[in-house]
């Protein structure tokens, strides 16, 4: 989609009036890196300041199944603190502000809860554009439904319909805003509704006149570029009823009037100069309790995601992802490697305090020289975790391969590869995460029982 440039020139654009220097970049979702924007949204980059980053996930978006929007996130969690990084780094993250529209407001959720777990600097602001986590139809189990995030956590509630929800209002993070509708009527007709966030400064714009899901964020842009006459890409001005020239305060957190362009929107914003900010709910925030060691920690390390046949599978493809082994779906799932085949995770990041990569094989078929390979790979550096010379055997057995203390906090890829040697060999790859004891927000997650009491359940001992 365009409009993501389109707002992000906007702020560039903002920030240059006021005269500061701002830069537009795009992942680059094969290298990890970020590639300056040439989107023709984007006007002349400055050499410093501010970093815009636009996300793209827009072909992972587009799957049904469960787990993608989890799965970006994890990658773009390991890209922030990369681009942290280094003698020159791009990205402040103490200074973060997330903006997301629909789905992509459950993947900046998975980024604050997963920078909030591992310990990094809290993002400053997070603002969700009509957040639809609920699927289509708005029933729990249709496609794109994303309730499955937070499922490790059943006593999480940042819901509506769903009391876990997949799209939260941490307590940590500083300030947190919600604009939303749901209307029905025309020309809104199938349109995904988006919902109250609690804990969030929030605006139900439902009672505006055809105020659909994609009006959301073109009324996030006037609020940027506050003398558009239209908008860059439908033309369109904006509703009548969209902005109260009048109304230049706000002491409300739940609202259903909108206030005037200069104020409302992105003016809550640091970089929008937040002067004046309807308050957010800090009692009703949800307190994190990610922990690394569950299911969680690696995206759909037990390939049990709904949607995972096939080739493209959550958290095994799309951002450094992706291989030719397919998940066998009969009975418990698990990555099945023929000889010669390939799998990788995608990106994500080893975190502090890691100790181990841990996984479950089962050998189906195996010849003389048959070998399992399991690579850590992390920048120009790859180690061989673990190698076997395999034997047929009907049973599941687990293993532990340990993380180095230098190989904690940076961006990873893990791959398992099956050698070919003519005798057609079969193995099964299933349960893998990692076992890493940080405290999550005060929530210890040291323990391996869990992972000890989950194999023994799935009958891997």
């Amino acid at each position: 989609p365009d409009w993501p440039f389109h707002i992000a020139e906007a702020i560039r654009a903002r920030v240059a009036a006021g005269g500061g220097d701002a830069r537009i970049f795009l992942n680059n979702k094969l290298t990890g890196e970020l590639d300056p924007c040439a989107h023709p949204a984007c006007g002349p980059q400055g050499a410093g300041g501010e970093t815009i980053i636009v996300f793209d996930w827009a072909d992972d978006s587009n799957e049904s199944g469960e787990g993608f929007s989890e799965a970006a996130a994890e990658s773009l969690v390991a890209g922030l603190v990369h681009w942290s990084q280094g003698d020159d780094p791009v990205v402040v993250l103490d200074h973060l502000h997330l903006i997301g529209h629909s789905r992509g407001t459950v993947v900046n959720s998975e980024v604050a809860e997963r920078l909030i777990a591992a310990r990094y600097p809290v993002p400053e602001h997070v603002t969700n554009l009509d957040p639809h986590d609920a699927g289509a139809l708005r029933e729990e189990g249709r496609s794109w439904e994303d309730f499955d995030v937070n499922e490790e956590h059943p006593d999480y509630r940042c819901g509506d319909g769903n009391p876990v929800g997949g799209v939260c209002a941490w307590a940590k993070v500083s300030y947190q805003d919600n604009y939303w509708r749901d209307q029905d009527g025309w020309p809104c007709f199938f349109d995904p509704d988006g919902r109250t966030v609690p804990g969030s400064a929030d605006f139900d714009g439902s009672g505006l006149d055809q105020f659909c899901h994609s009006d959301v964020h073109s009324w996030y842009y006037f609020t940027i570029n506050t003398a558009a006459g239209t908008h860059p890409e439908t033309g369109d001005p904006p509703g009548g009823d969209w902005f109260n020239s009048g109304s230049l305060t706000c002491d409300e957190s739940d609202r259903i009037t909108p206030l005037a362009r200069t104020v409302d929107g992105f003016n809550f914003s640091r970089v929008g100069g937040g002067s004046v900010r309807c308050p957010d709910v800090p009692s009703a925030k949800q307190r994190v309790l990610f922990d690394f060691n569950l299911r969680e920690g690696l995206v759909n390390g037990n390939f049990d995601k709904d949607g995972s046949g096939g080739t493209d599978i959550s958290g095994w493809s799309f951002h450094g992802g992706g291989g030719p082994a397919e998940v066998a779906t009969l009975g418990d799932n698990d990555l099945r490697l023929d000889a010669g085949e390939w799998r990788r995770h995608n990106r994500f990041l080893m975190p502090p305090g890691a100790r181990a990569i841990r996984f479950c094989r089962q050998v189906f078929d195996a010849g003389s020289a048959d070998i399992l390979t399991a690579k850590l790979l992390q920048g120009t550096e790859i180690r061989v975790i673990y190698e076997e010379n395999l034997v047929a055997t009907t049973d599941w057995q687990c293993f532990e391969a340990s993380i180095e203390t230098a190989e904690q906090g940076i961006v990873s890829l893990l791959e398992f590869s099956l050698s070919d040697n003519g005798a057609g060999a079969e193995v099964g790859i299933d349960d893998v995460r990692l076992w890493a004891p940080l405290f999550a927000d005060g929530f210890e997650s040291g323990t391996v029982d869990a992972w000890d009491n989950e194999r023994e359940e799935d009958g891997k001992p």
